[in-house]
């Protein structure tokens, strides 16, 4: 997959970046196959997927906010992300692998 970022000029600070769109890829929108839990969330998530064999992937993940930066990414270990140091808001997930990309909205309440 490719994500496409440019800089715009009206940003608060211009270090960064918004994402635009995925172009080339195998983007899976089916929400029923990723499961993320708890949502709305507080301090960490847990992700799992219905199919067990993508449990068994090295899977990385991606948070981006409301304005489309990005937030946090990682390899996602252990099927949990640790979101203690994000805020309250909207966030955009994406968990991906060499071949697909899954795609959830989450809540941070604290």
């Amino acid at each position: 997959a490719i994500l496409v970022y440019y800089q715009a000029t009206n940003l608060v600070n211009n270090e960064d970046s918004i994402i635009t769109g995925i172009a080339e890829g195998n983007l899976r929108s089916d929400f029923n196959d990723l499961d993320i839990y708890p949502n709305p969330a507080s301090d960490k998530i847990f992700i799992s997927f219905r199919d067990q064999k993508k449990n068994s992937l090295t899977w990385k993940y991606m948070l981006t906010d409301h304005l489309g930066r990005e937030v946090q990414s990682d390899v996602l270990s252990n099927r949990m992300i640790d979101l203690k140091q994000l805020s309250n808001g909207i966030f955009h997930l994406q968990v991906y692998s060499q071949d697909l990309i899954y795609s959830k909205n989450l809540l941070i309440i604290k």
